[in-house]
């Protein structure tokens, strides 16, 4: 049980560092959205190879890895905001080549996308108007189809997502708007029952 705790409170501080560097708001992209992969099949140990560009430049995407490929989802795809692209879209390291799956069911941006047991979840994210949701959203890759989850307990967007003990946990973000990413109430939710319950308690209130 010791164990378990110590491991709970690391991913809780590795997650509120990364947090503190955002400063504290969702910021406003200013430069150019990247059709260009970030992850490349390496020819020779410390050097970048340019890979195949990604068929729907975008940026404030969610991104994923699972079994040597990489997951987009989402995102902004226009400088001047009001621009986004429900696409998913696959990237195959070994054969470095992409391909477009089915879309995500509405336009979500700000939002994160992880994997358990063969399986995409989103949960959250930031709307067309920059306002934190509560929906969420499964991918079956077998099927390639879409489902809906239980909604969040409360909106959130511009939110951390991690997987442990096979279950999402939600991390940080937005309830209110783009503006104000000051939330640190843990959101944890169980794929096998399809429900949400409170997760740890974080002592500090900054981002």
């Amino acid at each position: 049980m010791i164990y378990r705790k110590r491991i709970v409170v690391m991913i809780i501080s590795l997650v509120f560092i990364s947090l503190a560097f955002a400063n504290g708001v969702v910021a406003q992209p200013k430069y150019p959205v990247c059709s260009s992969p970030s992850t490349l099949p390496i020819k020779t140990v410390g050097e970048w190879v340019l890979g195949t560009p990604m068929p729907t430049p975008r940026a404030e995407a969610a991104v994923t890895y699972l079994d040597g490929k990489i997951y987009v989802a989402g995102g902004l795809t226009l400088n001047d905001l009001g621009s986004f692209t429900p696409a998913l879209e696959v990237y195959d390291i070994a054969t470095d080549s992409w391909e477009q799956l089915a879309p995500l069911p509405t336009l979500v941006h700000h939002t994160q996308i992880r994997a358990i047991d063969g399986k995409l979840y989103i949960a959250g994210g930031f709307n067309v108007d920059f306002v934190p949701i509560v929906e969420g959203w499964v991918y079956d890759i077998a099927t390639d189809t879409w489902d809906t989850i239980a909604p969040l307990p409360e909106p959130r967007g511009a939110h951390q997502l991690l997987v442990f003990d096979d279950q999402l946990w939600v991390v940080g973000g937005g309830d209110e708007s783009a503006d104000e990413i000051d939330n640190v109430d843990i959101l944890v939710y169980d794929p096998p029952t399809n429900t949400w319950n409170a997760g740890p308690t974080v002592i500090s209130h900054e981002r």
